[in-house]
């Protein structure tokens, strides 16, 4: 298995990347890290430069034929399981971390500590309702406590939005922090590095002392 971290875990918040590597080595599985990978260009393609999207589309197709990848990236995974095969480029055989670690999770080869904790959970665009993958999450962090869900819908990171509209975006986030603090939780969860980044400024912003972290980042840090 090939695991593709993506900008934002290998540059933003390494982090994610090394509780990847660590929770998926605990649940038994054989990883290396993709060499000589790029950019997905999921961004390039929301801001329309489709010549430079096809170039990185048809160079990671290529590098990580033949199989099976793992990514923490939901704007990476969605690249390849969607915008890959929109322009014509055969996307690689993709999983997300949440849905590899579900599946470990079930056949007994992943254990997951109880918290007794109360985890509120924003479901990324690009991962859930883009992709459909709401459930994989969710098992996950049930195992470990009491999970709420967010009712809205966009961190507002994507889709080149906080690039060019920051001030729009960042309240945006702080909407989506207030709505997932008013359920008084222990934690802040997700599975998008870019959500991840997002949120953790919106707290910072308002002085918020909940932890904000990626769902791998709390199964390694409580393994």
């Amino acid at each position: 298995m090939l695991y593709f971290p993506g900008c934002m875990a290998e540059l933003r918040v390494k982090e994610v990347y090394e509780a990847t590597l660590a929770v998926l080595e605990a649940a038994g599985l054989r990883v290396e890290v993709a060499e000589g990978w790029r950019c997905c260009g999921s961004v390039l393609y929301r801001l329309g430069d489709l010549k430079a999207f096809r170039r990185l589309a048809e160079y990671n197709s290529k590098l990580l034929s033949g199989g099976e990848v793992v990514t923490s990236c939901a704007g990476c995974y969605r690249a390849f399981r969607v915008d890959y095969p929109a322009i014509g480029v055969k996307p690689p055989r993709v999983r997300h971390t949440v849905e590899v670690l579900a599946e470990a999770y079930e056949r007994g080869a992943l254990e997951l500590p109880e918290l007794g904790c109360t985890i509120a959970y924003h479901h990324p665009c690009h991962l859930a309702r883009h992709c459909g993958v709401y459930e994989a999450p969710v098992m996950l962090l049930e195992a470990m406590g009491r999970v709420v869900e967010s009712s809205l819908a966009c961190c507002g990171a994507g889709g080149g939005f906080r690039a060019l509209h920051p001030e729009e975006s960042a309240k945006v986030a702080d909407l989506l922090l207030r709505d997932l603090l008013s359920h008084n939780p222990d934690y802040v969860a997700t599975s998008c590095p870019f959500c991840l980044l997002q949120l953790r400024e919106a707290a910072k912003r308002a002085g918020y002392s909940t932890k904000v972290v990626d769902v791998t980042q709390l199964i390694a840090e409580h393994m």
